[in-house]
């Protein structure tokens, strides 16, 4: 799979910082203290128990969770016991107020005893996914390169190379993923539909997590398009143990209603409480799912502000022990969406390849050989959310025979898939088609020129190549193709709404003309008769060529290169030493 791979300096960050904030005057401590940053006096704590101290004309106030999505705050006039999660303090000073948000992953009983929890397995794996808003694979390799890096390096790591998703927006990717099915698929709970009501009736995978002695965590940093509240009725019960939705609400409101407001970025906050949250729950198995649209909805080059940030949680889960006991998963919910890029060819390959990466503890593939070996041989085939969801019921070791869903460690390859048998629409399919073209047209043999020059560049870098390697000259070209998505993707414009269908309905441009068009060309050359296989993306506008570097040789070259092929093996395809 070829990506187009843009340079940073193309794509301008509409902000480069992560968010406006201004100094915190309270900080909430690893152990859950809150203190003043000046007098360390305002707020008091004794166990979780917290009071209000005198401390200049401040003065301040929690805000707490209620049953529900609603909200309330309580004043502090006495002392009280903490035993929410969610802490607003409200700062009166000089008669004007200003608002600060805090969280901290109170451990409260639940329904399943702690004594049911803490029996856990060795084997047993805690979850961690961390999804990052309209980040395709692309994009990942363009704007997180610390973490891109890593990750290929990283023996216990995949990329899903050839992940695609199934439907249009966040909200299928995460239907497919959580609960293996798609919207119209499951009770009614789309707005505007009959008989509509909230999600709290689909069996999400929390609840086999759950069943199976796992606490659990959701967190959506934009609450006002979160997946399911945004085209949905939502959730009315909390979905998991720590569910984070009211307090990005609460803390979004103050912000926008409140010029006094202070909050610290999305994206860091939800960080934050993952990994205290991962603490405060380090003896009993866990399920984790953490979701910032803040930062990179409509603007993924924004990725790139948190690159160390994602670096530095995997250094954290190194330094805590949770590497070696979790499943790993960081991803995008698709590509781009809205820019002009979007509108390209390639661009609607990218917003169709979502990035997707799994690392697995470094035990995992010693006591798994074989389905680690699965998982990096599907990691180059088609797969969508439907396989990582029934992957999770394999972790849970739930038997599930899904219609288009299969665990990724099961080989992939005798399904010998297409996009159909995945359970993807035509319009979302990415992968390519092959139409043979006439080998004297005019482009082709431009083409070809284009590659044979390449190869003759590389032999320009050192002297000794330069000097002992023949110029190469295009003898034929033996073959030609263009490759394009089917028509359907080709066309596509954008999803609409209808009576029968919420934003599965299509509106096709017929207009459309594709401006940058990928060729693969086989050719032979003189005087080694070396057959190369290249492919170049041709703009229709311009004329210009941009050569993929990996031209391959097709055929054998014998001795053709010894005279560099010790000092320079990379060389040996291509060279035809002049003696």
């Amino acid at each position: 799979m070829h990506n187009l791979l843009l340079s940073l300096e193309t794509l301008k960050f509409a902000n480069t910082s992560k968010c406006n904030q201004k100094d915190s005057t309270f900080l909430i401590q690893q152990n859950g203290n809150i203190e003043h940053i000046s007098t360390s006096k305002c707020i008091l704590q004794t166990g979780k128990t917290f009071k209000l101290d005198t401390c200049d004309s401040y003065t301040a106030r929690f805000f707490v969770q209620s049953i529900g999505n609603e909200t309330q705050s309580i004043d502090i006039d006495k002392e009280i016991q903490l035993e929410e999660d969610f802490i607003l303090v409200d700062i009166i000073h000089n008669h004007k107020s200003s608002y600060e948000f805090h969280m901290f992953p109170v451990r409260k009983k639940t329904k399943l005893s702690e004594n049911i929890r803490s029996r856990r397995r060795d084997d047993q794996l805690n979850v961690i996914m961390v999804m990052s808003d309209s980040i395709s694979n692309s994009d990942a390799q363009r704007y997180l390169k610390k973490t891109y890096s890593m990750l290929k390096k990283n023996a216990d790591s995949v990329i899903l190379e050839g992940h695609t998703i199934n439907g249009d927006g966040t909200t299928p990717q995460l239907c497919t993923l959580l609960v293996g099915k798609q919207e119209h698929e499951l009770p009614e709970a789309r707005r505007g539909f009959p008989n509509s009501q909230t999600v709290d009736r689909w069996n999400f995978i929390f609840n086999d997590f759950r069943k199976k002695g796992y606490t659990t965590l959701f967190s959506e940093d934009e609450a006002w398009v979160n997946a399911f509240h945004y085209r949905l009725h939502g959730f009315k019960n909390p979905p998991t143990d720590k569910y984070l939705r009211p307090w990005w609400i609460a803390a979004d409101r103050y912000v926008r209603e409140n010029s006094g407001g202070s909050i610290s970025c999305p994206f860091e906050l939800g960080f934050k409480y993952l990994k205290n949250f991962l603490q405060e729950y380090k003896n009993v198995p866990s399920f984790s799912y953490t979701v910032s649209s803040a930062l990179t909805h409509q603007e993924p080059a924004r990725i790139a502000l948190v690159d160390s940030d994602i670096t530095d949680l995997f250094t954290f889960l190194e330094k805590s022990g949770y590497r070696n006991n979790s499943l790993i998963l960081i991803h995008g919910d698709h590509g781009d969406t809205t820019s002009k890029f979007r509108s390209t060819v390639q661009g609607k390959l990218e917003e169709r390849l979502p990035f997707v990466s799994i690392t697995l503890p470094p035990w995992f593939k010693k006591r798994n050989p074989e389905k680690f070996r699965n998982l990096k041989r599907n990691s180059k085939l088609l797969t969508t959310y439907y396989d990582i969801y029934t992957t999770f019921k394999e972790i849970l070791g739930i038997d599930t025979k899904h219609k288009y869903g299969t665990s990724l460690f099961t080989d992939l390859t005798p399904l010998n898939r297409t996009c159909q048998k995945a359970g993807i629409d035509e319009h979302w399919c990415p992968c390519l088609t092959y139409t043979n073209i006439n080998i004297s047209n005019s482009i082709v043999q431009t083409i070809a020129g284009e590659l044979v020059q390449n190869i003759n560049t590389r032999f320009q870098k050192y002297n000794e190549s330069r000097t002992q390697c023949e110029q190469l000259r295009l003898s034929k070209v033996l073959r030609a193709s263009r490759q394009l998505p089917n028509k359907k993707v080709q066309l596509f414009e954008k999803t609409l709404r209808t009576a029968e269908c919420d934003n599965c309905e299509i509106k096709l441009n017929s207009n459309f003309t594709a401006t940058e068009i990928k060729y693969e060309i086989v050719f032979e050359v003189l005087p080694s008769n070396g057959v190369f296989e290249g492919s170049v993306e041709y703009n229709v506008k311009t004329s210009k060529v941009t050569v993929n570097e990996n031209i391959s040789r097709l055929n054998m070259y014998g001795k053709q290169p010894e005279c560099i092929a010790r000092k320079y093996p990379y060389l040996r395809p291509f060279c035809y030493c002049r003696h």
